[in-house]
């Protein structure tokens, strides 16, 4: 019996593993929320990276406004289930998952004389999440590319009113909606309300004008990437960007259409 439940357990577990290696790429693939539903669950199982301590400094931040605003924190409202508590449920059930299964799994294979068309299934799937593991900022570059792309007249809406007249005050502009700007910060814009998590970009915290008469658009809900225009005979992205208190150094960029580029940028504090 004892010997029954094990193998049953073994199989099990080696089923969760490849379903895990089929759904995460899928769901990395498809929707923009995957990389902050994975960061506040690596945040809640103790585990934050360089962003995670970022979310935690923004969680921290609205805690002391709570007085003032009266509103949830930056944490309630990200783990609200109807904004992003289900993705994170779901993303801590696959970490949490994978790693009780490939405990049992490995434990079968040391342990209990696995057969060997076992092993070579837990060998393939171990790789295969191994492989998942180490590219997926590659997956997440190319996932975005792959949306943007098909998302792109939006951002050219976006794009028209911007490079007729760049806004000085206040309004709405069509896609972007409501957002604030300002004589004293020429040249920069900011949308108003809060983050949504959807399955694909949105306009971001910043909308900025370059140098060569183009303009950046920061992406939300990942803040990973930037989505760039520059006008017709520049030279497209600039390798570097500097600041008052950061310079950012171009990572990769790639061309999506006529005179728009994805790009990435690695920031520095002075």
């Amino acid at each position: 019996m004892v010997r029954k439940v094990t193998a049953r357990t073994s199989k099990w577990s080696l089923g969760f593993l490849w379903l895990v290696l089929l759904i995460v790429p899928v769901w990395l693939w498809w929707d923009a929320s995957f990389q902050s539903a994975y960061t506040w669950a690596r945040v809640d199982l103790s585990i934050p990276d360089d962003m995670g301590e970022g979310y935690l400094k923004l969680s921290s931040l609205s805690d002391l406004m709570f007085p003032v605003t009266e509103e949830p924190s930056f944490y309630q409202r990200t783990h609200s289930f109807s904004v992003l508590g289900s993705r994170i449920a779901a993303m801590i059930f696959i970490m949490c998952g994978s790693a009780v299964a490939l405990l049992l799994a490995g434990t079968h294979v040391i342990l209990r004389g696995a057969s060997k068309t076992y092993l070579v299934g837990f060998t393939l799937v171990v790789c295969g999440l191994a492989v998942v593991t180490s590219q997926q900022d590659n997956l997440l570059w190319y996932a975005a590319r792959y949306r943007i792309s098909n998302d792109l007249r939006r951002f050219q809406r976006a794009l028209g009113p911007l490079l007729e007249e760049w806004p000085t005050r206040p309004g709405t502009l069509p896609e972007i909606g409501r957002y604030f700007a300002h004589e004293k910060r020429p040249g920069k814009l900011t949308p108003l309300g809060k983050t949504q998590y959807r399955t694909y970009e949105q306009f971001g915290a910043d909308v900025e004008q370059l140098p060569d008469g183009g303009v950046s658009f920061a992406l939300s809900p990942h803040y990973l990437y930037l989505l760039e225009y520059h006008p017709p005979g520049s030279s497209g992205p600039q390798v570097e960007i500097s600041g008052d208190n950061w310079t950012s150094y171009l990572v990769r960029s790639d061309q999506l259409a006529e005179n728009w580029y994805l790009t990435q940028y690695d920031a520095v504090r002075k």
